[in-house]
């Protein structure tokens, strides 16, 4: 998985990069808030010396990508799918949807309080090589 972007900013080994959407991203608009929509900002780790002003490579393989999506939106939706079992068995179908989405909560919450465990160097963008943006 490979996308080519503009370098903005450098901070020590890590450089933030302005990406286009592609045709792929630009259906999705999960991470649209507060961008513009043709274009979205990431940091990545800077493997290949770049610096502001260059184009580089982005990658991300494709195992750590499922694994990150997973975790963003497999996981909460698995709980959300069992509170709603659970609360519709046990009492209504109305606290089947309550205990869905309170079950989505606790999941986010373990998530962002184990932030920690999922900021892995595998988790991270890779600026693999500087290249040329293809217009």
């Amino acid at each position: 998985m490979g996308e080519a972007g503009l370098v903005i900013k450098t901070d020590a080994d890590m450089l933030t990069v302005s990406l286009k959407r592609s045709e792929a991203c630009s259906k999705c608009k999960a991470c649209i808030a507060g961008m513009n929509e043709n274009e979205m900002v990431i940091n990545a780790k800077n493997l290949c010396g770049a610096t502001v002003g260059d184009t580089v490579e982005i990658e991300l393989s494709s195992v750590n990508f499922i694994k990150a999506v997973l975790i963003s939106y497999g996981i909460p939706c698995i709980f959300f799918v069992a509170g709603v079992f659970i609360g519709n068995y046990f009492i209504s179908e109305i606290a089947g949807f309550l205990t869905g989405l309170f079950f989505v909560v606790c999941v986010y919450f373990f998530i962002s309080k184990n932030k920690h465990r999922f900021e892995k160097d595998e988790y991270t963008p890779l600026a693999v090589k500087r290249t040329v943006l293809k217009q």
